[in-house]
């Protein structure tokens, strides 16, 4: 854990200055507080707090095994998300794979402080029965997107929408962006990685011409659509083309499994935003 992260509910005003927390004997944080960081009492730790603020807390082990960190509220410093400054935004759209690939997948795909929200969908490949696993429940999967999130360090609430009723189609994007308030503008990159055709782009390409195109000054942000193991039939291609996505590549004649598809993809599109971000900075020096 490179951040110990806070529920809001779970924080208690202890006088004005201080957040009190509790945390339970048998608690993760608990364990890796005293167990990995070997913080004596009065020892300090880096704090999250989900979707607000980052600082630091005092530690104090208590007889019981539990432990009571006192966050100092001088200390909390708030971060670009929690000013609602404009970000990089990445969403993932991802077909049901492997119950055990995608279980590990949660903390890696949230390690990324990007991604703000992850789609997982049923691909006409997918095989049904994963529809039915536990990994797609809440309280699985939300525990390891906080342990992706704390490795990551940052504190930014993270939306997930399962939707395996049905294969994807024109409708499925349609109600998942263009029809559900969903944030994007024309400048968004939409890419779907396809290990087919002669005409497969480069996905940071797709994510740099797509903010090109903006005149907005929006934030930069890109949807990137992988598919399961079999991949994306052509029938799938089609849709996503006709509703703005360009066909890319991870690396010419490179043919991953999901889960490197995923961790690199996210990886070369996120290296991507912050590309165009700073030449946009440095453009913004230049005119000044």
């Amino acid at each position: 854990m490179n951040l110990i992260l806070i529920k809001p509910e779970e924080l208690v005003d202890n006088d004005g200055k201080k957040n009190v927390i509790i945390l339970d004997v048998q608690d993760a944080r608990t364990k890796h507080i005293l167990g990995h960081l070997r913080k004596s009492p009065g020892g300090q730790v880096l704090i999250g707090i989900i979707g607000g603020s980052k600082g630091s807390a005092a530690v104090f082990p208590k007889d019981d095994g539990s432990l009571k960190l006192e966050i100092d509220k001088g200390t909390l410093l708030q971060t670009p998300e929690s000013l609602n400054r404009m970000m990089p935004e990445v969403t993932l759209l991802l077909a049901i794979c492997f119950p055990k690939r995608l279980k590990a997948l949660w903390p890696m795909i949230a390690s990324f402080g990007y991604v703000r929200r992850i789609i997982i969908i049923r691909g006409q490949l997918s095989d049904t029965d994963f529809c039915k696993s536990s990994t797609l429940r809440p309280d699985v999967y939300r525990p390891l997107i906080e342990e992706g999130m704390s490795q990551g360090g940052h504190t930014q609430p993270i939306q997930v929408d399962i939707v395996t009723e049905s294969v994807i189609s024109r409708k499925t994007l349609d109600q998942l962006f263009w029809a559900s308030g969903y944030k994007h503008n024309d400048a968004t990159a939409k890419v779907f990685l396809d290990c087919e055709g002669a005409q497969l782009v480069p996905a940071r390409d797709v994510v740099v011409a797509a903010a090109n195109k903006d005149n907005q000054h929006h934030s930069p942000s890109a949807i990137v659509a992988i598919g399961p193991e079999r991949g994306w039939t052509e029938e799938e291609a089609t849709i996503f083309k006709h509703r703005g996505f360009t066909a890319s590549t991870l690396g010419l004649n490179s043919r991953f499994r999901v889960d490197t598809a995923v961790v690199a993809g996210l990886a070369i599109v996120s290296a991507a935003l912050e590309e165009v971000i700073f030449f946009k900075q440095q453009k913004q020096i230049t005119d000044a």
